[in-house]
C-alpha cells in the first residue's frame, strides 16, 4: 500500500528534476559560431554580411536571418544547413579596421 507520504516524498523528489528536464528540451542550443569577421565598419555595416549570408546559402541553408548584438557595430548571421540541427552562425563585428589586426593576434577574429 502506498502511503500519502510516500506519494508526497516521490513527487517532491522527482518533480522539479522532470520541470528542469523539460524546461531544457524547450530551449533551442544556441547557434555555433562557425567564422568571426572583426575590422573595418565600413565593410562590417552591409558587405561583410551579405558575404556571410551568400556563404550560408551556398551551403544550402534555406533561412538565413540577421541577429542583432547588444552592441551597435556587432550582429550575427544565422542559419542551419540542410541536415543539421544546431544553427550555425558567423560573427560579425565592425568596430574599426585597427581592430581586426589587434582581434587576430588575440585569436578572437578569423579574418
Amino acid at each position: 500500500m502506498v502511503t500519502s507520504a510516500a506519494l508526497w516524498r516521490y513527487a517532491s523528489d522527482y518533480l522539479p528534476s522532470f520541470l528542469q528536464r523539460a524546461a531544457k528540451a524547450d530551449t533551442p542550443a544556441p547557434p555555433e559560431v562557425i567564422l568571426s569577421m572583426h575590422g573595418s565598419n565600413t565593410t562590417g555595416a552591409q558587405l561583410a554580411g551579405s558575404l556571410a549570408e551568400a556563404f550560408l546559402k551556398r551551403g544550402g541553408a534555406q533561412a538565413v536571418t540577421t541577429v542583432p548584438d547588444a552592441h551597435a557595430d556587432e550582429y550575427s548571421v544565422v542559419a542551419t544547413p540542410p541536415g543539421d540541427n544546431r544553427p550555425k552562425a558567423i560573427e560579425i563585428q565592425a568596430h574599426g579596421s585597427a581592430t581586426a589586426f589587434t582581434d587576430a593576434a588575440a585569436g578572437k577574429a578569423d579574418i
